[in-house]
């Protein structure tokens, strides 16, 4: 059998389509206005039960019953009909009817207001969730630990200026360390004079550059002032007077070159008085030197033993400019 309740709603829901118009389209309000659009055997056969359902409780009509003469009695009438006092007055009870069900429409509004007070409800809870007060929890920050070492020190410098030039000035002053000490131990080095011993080519206290360069291409020449090792903490700079393979001899107060008297001109003084070891000749091998100061009679040099013949791996480089005194700059020959 068919609900009520269902055929309430489907005929409800069916002459809400019915009404619904759409006025801005022409054509499709024409079309809604159609009367065969909707009204079709089943909408008519759910409207005829319903409307069958709703007959059955009407109330019959009593005809031709004076008011003044009817009296309705709902609460004196016992079950079984009239009584003899109702006889006797001539009063005729009428049996109450079922109560009259309320309209589809009616019905349905009250579910709507149920509805809505439910809906009403509903909201107040959640607005007063909403406006309760929320109690604040302290949380702690994650720290976010970088794989990276370098990387976070390189964003911490980059955001402070002066930590990033001071790092480009110590970035400076290292790589002019490094070179400095490449270019003192391989190219060229300072040095100055103590003594007189080189006079007067050069004077105590006259501040040289020995350079290396030209010794690893070529081997030391005669009358080059070299620069070697006397102590730990000492070198000694003296002029070359013989090369591997020749022999030196000093004689008479002057120097003899494979038997051969050498005027060099480098001498201070004309004659030499102390021959040293250089008073016998002396053979130098292929790799030794034999050096004097210009000084010659206020000299050590290889006359004496503690000085000797130079070695070639002794030797540290050559004198190649004097800088100061800055009146008599100039290269050393």
């Amino acid at each position: 059998m068919i609900d009520e309740n269902e055929l309430e709603d489907s005929l409800r829901v069916c002459r809400e389509i019915e009404s619904f118009r759409i006025t801005d389209d022409l054509a499709m309000q024409n079309q809604l206005n159609n009367p065969d659009l909707f009204h079709n055997e089943t909408l008519w056969e759910v409207d005829k039960v319903l409307n069958e359902s709703l007959e059955e409780k009407q109330i019959p009509e009593q005809e031709s019953v004076p008011e003044q003469d009817t009296t309705i009695l709902e609460d004196a009438l016992p079950a079984g009909g009239q009584t003899e006092e109702s006889k006797s007055e001539g009063l005729v009870s009428v049996p109450v009817a079922n109560p009259v069900p309320e309209p589809v429409a009616e019905k349905i509004a009250r579910k709507k207001t149920r509805k809505e007070k439910t809906d009403r409800k509903k909201k107040d809870k959640e607005r007063s969730i909403k406006e309760k007060p929320v109690q604040k929890v302290a949380v702690a920050k994650p720290v976010y630990v970088s794989a990276n070492n370098d990387e976070m020190q390189e964003e911490y410098i980059e955001s402070h200026p002066f930590l990033r030039t001071l790092l480009g000035i110590l970035v400076c002053i290292v790589i002019a360390l490094i070179l400095s000490l490449v270019i003192t131990k391989y190219v060229a080095y300072h040095t100055s004079v103590e003594g007189s011993s080189m006079e007067a080519t050069l004077n105590n206290g006259d501040q040289l550059i020995v350079e290396k360069l030209s010794y690893y291409f070529n081997d030391p020449e005669r009358y080059d002032v070299i620069v070697f090792p006397f102590s730990e903490n000492v070198s000694y700079i003296k002029r070359i007077i013989g090369l591997p393979g020749e022999i030196i001899q000093i004689k008479n107060g002057e120097v003899y070159l494979n038997g051969e008297l050498l005027e060099d001109g480098f001498g201070k003084e004309e004659r030499i008085e102390d021959p040293g070891l250089a008073e016998e000749e002396i053979v130098l091998a292929e790799d030794e030197y034999f050096v004097l100061g210009d000084n010659r009679n206020a000299s050590v040099d290889s006359r004496r033993e503690e000085v000797g013949l130079i070695k070639r791996s002794q030797i540290e480089g050559k004198a190649w400019v004097r800088f100061y005194p800055f009146d008599s700059i100039s290269t050393v020959h």
